[in-house]
């Protein structure tokens, strides 16, 4: 194919480069010649040759913005690509990690990565996030709550993180499925239950603090001025 661009050294006599331009189908076959001279240096051939046998015709190249000369250059997409031969590939010491979500489309990762790397999945602040599981474990912190983002290192295995989402309330008594299995790990609790003892119910703690699903003496402490507080 013909050089967009050449460089020349210059000696001891004067050197002449011309670009040469074709505005015209001057053999009346479909392919301008601008075309034609870029890819072939010539004339010969005719919008419905197929030089390269790939079944493409070269007005079906040109129509695409394909590459004639590669054989299988004909995608959607206008990405051109040629066959080659096989190529064997040691992928030892390698393996596949995959990070989706339940149901489908809210998160969608896949890489093949070294042995021993260090894979952190992306943060759920979302209200209707459940929980994480790595390989079919959930993970959670030593309270029970799930983790909103984890990491995990590749082994010599395939590994496999998925991202539970819930949008609804199937037990219909008022609470988001994810409220539930994030904090609590399951639905057998009613908008009346009192998990942590504290008096108030799952509605109200919904509402006004989600934090207080856990019991009493777990609760997370802050500084106010100089003044150390503890929530109950």
């Amino acid at each position: 194919m013909v050089l967009r661009q050449v460089t020349f050294t210059l000696g001891n006599s004067n050197r002449e480069a011309i670009a040469y331009f074709f505005d015209t189908d001057s053999d009346g076959d479909g392919l301008p010649d601008a075309w034609e001279q870029y890819y072939f240096g010539n004339l010969n051939f005719s919008g419905t040759d197929d030089p390269d046998a790939d079944g493409v015709t070269l007005a079906a190249n040109f129509a695409a913005g394909s590459n004639p000369r590669y054989s299988y250059a004909s995608q959607a997409g206008r990405i051109s690509f040629a066959d080659s031969g096989m190529v064997t590939v040691n992928l030892a010491g390698f393996s596949r990690y995959t990070i989706s979500s339940d149901p489908a489309g809210t998160v969608n990762q896949s890489a093949v990565v070294a042995t021993g790397s260090v894979i952190t999945t992306p943060e759920m602040p979302q209200p209707t996030f459940g929980y994480w599981t790595v390989d079919g474990v959930e993970q959670r912190d030593a309270w029970g709550v799930a983790l909103r983002q984890c990491s995990f290192i590749m082994g010599a295995t395939d590994r496999e993180v998925v991202a539970h989402i819930f949008s609804d309330d199937s037990d219909n008594h008022g609470i988001n499925d994810g409220f539930e299995y994030y904090y609590l790990g399951t639905l057998a609790n009613g908008a009346n239950s009192d998990t942590n003892g504290d008096g108030g119910h799952c509605c109200r703690t919904t509402s006004r603090d989600p934090g207080r699903c856990l019991a009493r003496g777990r609760r997370k402490v802050g500084f106010h001025g100089l003044t150390l507080l503890r929530w109950s």
